[in-house]
């Protein structure tokens, strides 16, 4: 656990990551029953483990405890939620063979799309999971109207669903993960090696809502070098190739993993994609030459005392709204 989440921790209470956590939230052991019922995996704490890394794997300190812990300050009610086509289609023979020990993915989709397609890796293949919604969820406070999409089937495109002044709505990720994790707690029960490839676990629209105005919930966010390990941490821990996910071959990743990609293939490391609509590549990814991006350094201005990112933007046009009263549910 990396010092920024320890003091992002203190600073609410929270036992995750700390070592303290509820006995009862920890991810089924080999050969455990476990429940088939979404409801049942709706513990803030329970859904952290569950989508975190193996205990005595490398990749725990990268995993973001932010989102999940506002799921517990905010009282979010998760729906199940509709799995997308693509998610549902038929594999391939061979699909999923490249998750090998020295392969690091990367799953890069808008919202629960990506914590679906994560899921489905982790359930079907063998492998480990990392967070890395560095994001603070705002309270549910839309009409019952407004509510209406959480049960639809995600977008493949960047999707804006519920309340416009929420910049990145967080229900979509938070449904998808209790809607998976009866298949994911079903993997952790047959057993999950410590070695196991890794999976970053990414929401592509992080970056791409409009600029947020007076009054508007700014949880923009980008993802440091705090949850993005460096080449000669992946060399230490046997990585030798990078997968990134993404909708189709022309997506472009945001700067913050554009830059991260570039660094590995220029430091050595071997670069592929696998795109959601090609099945092709889900047997054998397409190499691919990493663009650089942008520097991201200056894009958002909205983090959270609390660590992590989420303010209202004040009536003066800042991001200077206090986040106790903005995202902390009050």
């Amino acid at each position: 656990m990396s010092r920024r989440w320890l003091q992002l921790l203190e600073r609410l209470g929270s036992p995750l990551g700390t070592g303290t956590e509820d006995p009862d939230a920890a991810p089924p052991v080999e050969g455990q029953t476990v429940s088939e019922d979404w409801r049942d995996y709706m513990h803030h704490e329970r859904l952290y483990r569950l989508y975190g890394p193996h205990p005595e794997g490398p990749w725990r300190p990268y995993h973001c405890p932010t989102l999940f812990a506002g799921i517990d300050r905010l009282k979010l009610q998760p729906h199940e939620q509709q799995l997308h086509e693509r998610i549902a289609a038929e594999r391939p023979p061979g699909t999923w063979d490249w998750l090998r020990p020295d392969t690091l993915t990367v799953v890069d989709l808008p919202g629960g799309l990506s914590v679906q397609m994560a899921a489905t890796l982790f359930a079907e293949g063998t492998c480990q999971l990392i967070a890395t919604f560095d994001h603070w969820p705002r309270a549910n406070s839309e009409p019952a109207g407004m509510m209406r999409r959480l049960d639809a089937e995600p977008t493949v495109a960047p999707p804006h669903a519920g309340d416009p002044r929420i910049m990145v709505d967080s229900r979509e990720v938070v449904n998808a993960m209790v809607t998976m994790a009866p298949r994911v707690a079903a993997r952790w029960a047959r057993g999950v090696p410590a070695d196991a490839p890794p999976v970053w676990v990414c929401d592509a629209r992080r970056l791409t809502s409009a600029t947020p105005g007076p009054g508007d919930y700014d949880n923009r966010y980008f993802i440091d070098d705090s949850i993005l390990p460096g080449p000669e941490s992946l060399r230490s821990a046997g990585i030798a190739r990078v997968v990134h996910v993404a909708a189709d071959a022309d997506a472009t990743p945001e700067d913050d993993l554009a830059n991260w990609l570039h660094e590995l293939y220029t430091a050595g490391f071997d670069t592929a994609r696998m795109t959601l609509g090609d099945p092709e590549t889900w047997v054998i990814p397409m190499p691919i030459i990493p663009a650089p991006g942008a520097p991201i350094a200056g894009r958002v201005s909205n983090r959270s005392d609390r660590g992590g990112f989420g303010q209202t933007i004040s009536e003066r046009g800042s991001s200077g709204g206090v986040y106790s009263g903005a995202g902390a549910g009050g």
